[in-house]
């Protein structure tokens, strides 16, 4: 079966046997590396009657052993390896997120995945914080908004689920790829075909690294966020409105999800990320995914705060008020929460994330799922269909509303024309000659002006007048 490393990507699948286990089948380099990066002497004890064979380490898999004439993974306890250390963790570079997992190296299972990874992510300000530590009021008001939302769609039935055997199978323990087709399918809903359905989905692209919350400097990296699942909007369908795209065409480097802009319809301002594991996984690890991709979400929909609150402070400097940000409040902000969802075939697990104090991103625990109670199941499905709905309707009018409120307020600091000006321009359009006669002309004096001035004022009747007309007038009899 398919397993995936601590980044969600699919690792094959390498056979413990005795080779492998001695070091026979292992002497690429990419392997040895891999192997000599672990650290510190690695040691297991065999609980097998063989007694050649009491310890081993790194040193000693890369030499093969001809003596043992038997030997299988269920005869060698799990290894103690060392955690890697901070500045192994510091040296990673952006090709590493793609480099396999030591995890299946000779079917030793590493520690490289909880501590290292959640304390490489603080150093990033993105934490896991208690479930029992209360949640900011209005983090808690959102999730208890969408926990007491009602359905009116039929749910499956106890008996149809009891009797399902793709169930059976996925509680018995199953691939990746089976779980998350079955939840995909029956419990995690995909946009419909409708052109007024704003919801778009994506399926493993990796997030795009500027809106990615690093803390920079000499703060190490974590790897991209690639959820398995990510929920948001489709650009032209949640903001038809042509303001609302003029405006976002001026934001994309900040709320678009991936680097695709080449694209006719972008994925902007996801809120929901998804993480999947089979029998093999890690379900810790699909939290781990879930910390830094919820967190990714926060920081896109955070963007568009940050700039209601700089237009508001600048109204505020204009208006007379302070140029500080205390007590300044925007007339329009979104609710920059996000969830997400960590998953094998067994159990599920339901976090809120969240950005506190201009600084920190926390993600906490809301609820966890049983799937193999058919009510359990039934509960699940209802509050994952209704995360999706809130994003349809509440989250997505609250960032329409901030968008107008952007295009208000770069209206107003637009100048008013002049209005000297424009009645100068009126004037010109009704006259052209009025823009190279700025002063009237002076009356002309009887004589040979007078020729000239008939040039410009010509009778409207057709009769000469008084000077200089005798051309016009028939000579009498």
């Amino acid at each position: 079966m398919d397993r995936k490393d601590a980044d969600g990507y699919a690792i094959p699948r390498i056979p413990v046997s005795r080779a492998r286990a001695d070091g026979v089948g292992t002497g690429s380099p990419r392997k040895r590396k891999a192997v000599d990066d672990l650290g510190p002497e690695t040691t297991a004890e065999s609980s097998s009657p063989v007694s050649t064979l009491t310890e081993y380490t790194t040193d000693s898999l890369s030499s093969p052993v001809s003596t043992l004439t038997e030997f299988t993974f269920e005869s060698v306890s799990a290894p103690s390896l060392s955690s890697p250390s901070e500045s192994t963790l510091g040296s990673m570079s952006e090709a590493s997120e793609y480099a396999p997992s030591l995890s299946s190296l000779s079917g030793l299972r590493t520690t490289v995945d909880d501590d290292s990874c959640r304390t490489l992510l603080a150093r990033n300000n993105i934490h896991m914080r208690y479930s029992r530590l209360p949640k900011p009021a209005y983090v808690e008001d959102v999730v208890v908004r969408i926990r007491d939302m009602q359905r009116a769609s039929p749910e499956p039935s106890d008996e149809a689920l009891v009797k399902n055997k793709c169930l059976r199978e996925l509680f018995e323990g199953s691939h990746e790829s089976q779980v998350e087709l079955h939840y995909m399918y029956n419990v995690f809903p995909m946009p419909s075909d409708a052109d007024d359905d704003a919801i778009g989905v994506r399926a493993r692209l990796p997030m795009c690294r500027r809106v990615v919350p690093f803390v920079g400097g000499d703060v190490p990296k974590f790897p991209v966020p690639t959820p398995d699942l990510l929920y948001g909007y489709n650009c032209e369908d949640a903001f038809p409105d042509t303001a609302h795209q003029r405006q976002l065409r001026t934001m994309y480097d900040e709320v678009i999800a991936y680097n695709d802009y080449s694209v006719s319809n972008p994925f902007v301002f996801p809120f929901f990320v998804i993480e999947f594991k089979g029998v093999a996984g890690n379900i810790r690890v699909a939290s781990n995914q879930c910390l830094r991709g919820a967190a990714t979400c926060v920081s896109i929909a955070e963007t568009l705060n940050r700039r209601l609150l700089t237009h508001a402070q600048e109204h505020s400097v204009s208006t007379g008020g302070t140029d500080g940000t205390d007590g300044v409040t925007p007339a329009a902000s979104i609710d920059s929460t996000a969830f997400s969802v960590a998953m094998d075939g067994q159990d599920a697990r339901l976090y809120v994330s969240w950005k506190q104090d201009e600084r920190n991103y926390y993600m906490t625990n809301v609820d966890c799922y049983a799937l193999r109670r058919p009510d359990e199941y039934k509960r699940f499905r209802r509050m994952v269909r209704n995360i999706v709905d809130w994003g349809r309707n509440d989250r997505l009018k609250a960032i329409q509303r901030g968008l107008d409120q952007l295009l208000e307020e770069a209206q107003q600091r637009t100048p008013a024309p002049d209005t000297d000006a424009e009645a100068e321009a009126e004037a010109a359009a009704m006259d052209p000659m009025a823009m190279s006669m700025p002063e009237p002309m002076p009356e002309p004096t009887p004589g040979a002006g007078s020729s000239k001035a008939s040039r410009h004022h010509s009778p409207p009747s057709g009769k000469g007048s008084s000077g200089g007309g005798g051309r016009s007038k028939k000579p009498r009899a």
